[in-house]
């Protein structure tokens, strides 16, 4: 849906007014918006939905945010257990009871509310069940990755008076949705405010589920670069397998994008990353008949090829001998051209 810069917009909005930000202090818990074209009318949507349609976008290029997860000085936690989110907001804020919110848009799920007792400024987080992040690609929004988490984020101005800074995370089934609101003048003063909570927000959902490592490296360290990887792996017993994770650094989406397992120079299995999806950090492996496992025999001989992208955690050492065997590094091509011979990417191996 597109509206037109021509066409006539009304929105309806309820609040009480504050003693700072000017006409933003009738500014709404929720908002309502009707579009009136030829001959049709846009359903209502909430502010969320708002922003990725009638939005004055700030541009960029992708941006990774070196996320913490450890509470900032002055904040305090807000956790949802029913919709597995958490986020950081300022002590001296008020949380706005959920009854007090009118929610307008039948796609949202859930939502929770944080707020300036001295402004009307606010930090709204929503969960939906539909969301068409497409748009809000299209209309600028740049790549950010907090926590793990890939998501799109604007700065945008839904009416002349409000400025907000906009985060939308695609997660599963749902939409989790962050939109940071004070007005034009204030935007400066509060967007570290802002970025606080944003770099704090952990999407727990769907609930992780720990592998049962066969073949772990453990965890590795900074330095780190995304790049190629060619080495040997040697189990020390007959194994299946099914999975790839990769350990990524804090506040990173390190990953893997592909892996190939060969032995004695024939293709045994591969898998291909499928992007910022619920299951992110793991590849399905195939073997060459199609089939989502390999076996692989205890004192043999296998060379990987894997390719990385952001920022995965590295073991600095020409080998290691890990849980269930040894690896080794034959080879690390960085995404720069440079070559060592001691980076093996930390993973684990698992069915």
């Amino acid at each position: 849906m597109n509206i037109d810069s021509t066409d006539p917009i009304s929105i309806e909005y309820r609040g009480k007014a504050s003693s700072r930000g000017g006409v933003l202090g009738a500014y709404v818990d929720t908002m309502k918006i009707e579009h009136e074209g030829a001959d049709k009318k846009m359903k209502s949507k909430t502010i969320a939905g708002l922003i990725a349609i009638a939005a004055i976008v700030a541009l960029g290029t992708v941006t990774i945010l070196a996320a913490e997860t450890t509470l900032p000085p002055g904040y305090t936690w807000y956790e949802d257990e029913e919709f597995k989110f958490k986020i950081a907001y300022p002590e001296n804020w008020t949380i706005v009871p959920k009854e007090e919110i009118t929610i307008i848009d039948e796609d949202t799920l859930g939502v929770a509310m944080f707020r300036d007792p001295d402004t009307t400024n606010m930090i709204f987080v929503s969960v939906l069940s539909e969301y068409d992040m497409e748009e809000l690609k299209a209309i600028g929004a740049k790549k950010v990755v907090i926590n793990g988490r890939e998501g799109y984020e604007a700065i945008i101005q839904p009416m002349p008076p409000v400025k907000m800074k906009l985060i939308a995370f695609a997660v599963a089934d749902r939409y989790y949705l962050i939109s940071c609101t004070t007005s034009v003048e204030l935007f400066d003063e509060y967007v570290d405010i802002f970025d606080n909570a944003i770099n704090s927000f952990v999407i727990e959902y769907p609930a992780p589920v720990t592998p049962t490592p066969v073949f772990d490296t453990g965890s590795g360290t900074y330095p780190s670069i995304m790049g190629t990887h060619k080495g040997v792996i040697k189990p020390s017993d007959n194994i299946t397998i099914s999975k790839l994770y990769t350990y990524p650094c804090a506040g990173t989406g390190g990953h893997t994008k592909s892996i190939k397992l060969e032995e004695n120079g024939r293709l045994i299995a591969s898998g291909t990353w499928d992007g910022y999806q619920s299951d992110w950090h793991n590849i399905t492996l195939h073997n060459v008949s199609g089939a989502p496992y390999v076996k692989l025999l205890k004192g043999h001989k296998y060379n990987y090829t894997i390719v990385t992208g952001s920022y995965p955690q590295i073991i600095h050492a020409k080998s290691k001998d890990v849980t269930g065997g040894t690896i080794m590094c034959d080879k690390f091509v960085d995404a720069n051209g440079r070559i060592y011979y001691d980076w093996i990417p930390a993973i684990k191996l698992f069915l």
